[in-house]
């Protein structure tokens, strides 16, 4: 064969074999070969995993591989389909590469990601019980899925006035009907997986109180009562409420303040729940036991019993945070009780039966105490009570006051109606304004006439002749000296600021020179002159200078 022949044949063999300069390498007519599969689902350990990864351009006939990294265990690549199937095992996060090879010579690549989460799982077992009328707030709780939870109801329904927030889980809201509601919920993750968990909500009415009974005994929404229907009146009138509303007690727990005064009541049980009680008025009622006072211990303010029928003050001894009592017009004999509330800087017992007020020797924050119409003789307990500015002690049986002489704080000292005779106790109260000691034994005033302070003076109803003390206490404005062995009057002739002076049954008095030369009585003045021996000439003379006289003229 020559050698042209030889290169004819070996030319029309190769030529179809492409050896002719052509270097495409996706061959003739096929496209690039590309990985469309850019991610895959998540995974979750012991449920199926099943996911088909895709390819494009070649010749079709494709070899899948993982290049780079590894899948996560338990699943396995098909290299002829290129399927991941399995059950994961482990939980993970798996980065991995895949290489796909077609037929035709070309390989493409793409990097993917399986996250292997937990099993979804609704954690919640079981949930709260609801009550009427009160505010229900649970959260529903999952674990497993990639976190990002969406909650629904699928069977059933919750209890009337509860919703479900699908975003958290929190099922809230105020129930309204009592019963038991079972439904089911579903919570799906983004990951795919959804899991239910059945469940039952009870909605019970809110226990009520007896009213003898403690709300701290009972959550908040318990609903407190009262024997006396004038007190649950009278604190539905404090918080505005009508009768239909319940009265929690979360509710009358926060009450600051009461006033139930002449309202009627008679039994106070119920009012031991009102705890945070600053101060409270239960004047001019008709209470007797006070027992259900006893825990209120933040009553501070004032506390206020007057005009009742009480007897018994035991219940009180606890309450060492008061500053302000009033126990006026009642039963007491015994004040015992009170020996320990030694914060009080007011106390009132006025119109009781109370003898014996050693017990009243410790209370050193007094500033004002009233006792008048009492049984008592001794005061000596009050001598420590320095602190006081005002004590009314008329209508007893006092005839000691030696137990004063240290009160240098007094202002306002009430003495009438005893059985005092001597004063000396009092000459150094150089603090006083007001001063009464009518309807005593006195007859001997010299004590008074250091208390230049004083304004008012009330010394009528004693058996007082000589007056030469009162010369000096040029700041009177009131002075009744009815009633007396009184005739020489001329230490009034320098009280120039006198606006009303009483004369009256003083028999023996003639003589009122005194008063027409004291150049402070004038128009608007009154000085009271009846049942005396006075001239109508001089009462005439006296009127003259426009003041105004009582007499029998």
């Amino acid at each position: 064969m020559n050698r042209l022949v030889l290169l004819f044949i070996i030319g029309s063999v190769l030529l179809p074999l492409g050896c002719g300069g052509n270097d495409d390498p996706s061959g003739p007519g096929y496209a690039t070969l590309v990985v469309t599969t850019t991610s895959l689902p998540n995974a979750a350990p012991t449920v199926a995993y099943s996911e088909t990864l895709v390819a494009t351009g070649g010749d079709g006939t494709y070899t899948w591989s993982v290049t780079i990294g590894s899948l996560p265990t338990g699943l396995s690549l098909t290299t002829s389909t290129g399927l991941i199937s399995g059950t994961p095992s482990v939980v993970a996060s798996q980065t991995f590469t895949v290489q796909v090879a077609s037929g035709d010579g070309q390989t493409a690549t793409q990097q993917l990601t399986i996250d292997v989460y937990d099993v979804l799982a609704v954690t919640t077992a079981s949930l709260s019980p609801g009550v009427t009328g009160t505010a229900y707030s649970e959260t529903l709780v999952a674990t497993g899925g990639d976190g990002a939870y969406t909650w629904s109801v699928t069977i059933g329904s919750l209890p009337t006035g509860l919703s479900l927030t699908t975003s958290t889980g929190l099922i809230s809201g105020t129930p309204s009907v009592v019963g038991s509601q079972t439904f089911t919920v579903q919570v799906a993750t983004g990951d795919g997986q959804t899991a239910t968990r059945q469940l039952t909500i009870t909605v019970n009415a809110p226990p009520v109180l007896q009213p003898s009974e403690l709300c701290s005994d009972y959550p908040d929404y318990a609903i407190a009562t009262f024997e006396e229907a004038n007190l649950e009146v009278a604190i539905r009138a404090a918080f505005s409420v009508g009768a239909q509303e319940d009265l929690t007690c979360g509710l009358i727990s926060g009450l600051r303040g009461l006033d139930a005064s002449s309202a009627g009541i008679e039994s106070l049980a119920g009012i031991q729940n009102l705890t945070s009680l600053l101060w409270l008025n239960l004047f001019s009622n008709s209470i007797s036991d006070i027992s259900a006072l006893s825990g209120l211990t933040s009553l501070t303010l004032h506390l206020d019993l007057h005009s009742n029928s009480i007897s018994d003050i035991s219940a009180l001894s606890g309450l060492t945070n008061l500053t302000t009592l009033y126990l006026t017009d009642n039963s007491i004999s015994d004040i015992s009780a009170l020996s320990g509330l030694t914060s009080l800087t007011r106390l009132s017992l006025v119109d009781n039966s109370i003898s014996d007020i050693s017990a009243l020797s410790g209370l050193t924050s007094l500033t004002l105490l009233h006792l008048y119409n009492n049984s008592i003789s001794d005061i000596s307990a009050l001598s420590g009570l320095t602190s006081l500015t005002t004590l009314h002690l008329y209508g007893n049986s006092i005839s000691d006051i030696s137990a004063l002489s240290g009160l240098t704080s007094l202002t306002t000292l009430f003495l009438g109606l005893n059985s005092i005779s001597d004063i000396s106790a009092l000459s150094g109260l150089t603090s006083l304004t007001t001063l009464y000691l009518h309807s005593n034994s006195i007859s001997d005033i010299a004590a008074l006439s250091g208390l230049t302070s004083l304004t008012r003076l009330e010394l009528h109803n004693n058996s007082i002749s000589d007056i030469s003390a009162l010369s000096g206490l040029t700041s009177l404005t009131w002075l009744r000296l009815t009633r007396n062995s009184i005739s020489d009057i001329a230490a009034l002739s320098g009280l120039t600021s006198l606006t009303w002076l009483g004369l009256s049954d003083n028999p023996g008095l003639s003589n009122i020179q005194p008063l027409l030369d004291n150049t402070g009585l004038e128009a608007g003045d009154t000085v009271d002159l009846r049942s005396t021996s006075v001239s109508c000439t001089d009462v005439a003379a006296l009127q003259a200078k426009g003041v105004f006289v009582q007499s029998d003229c």
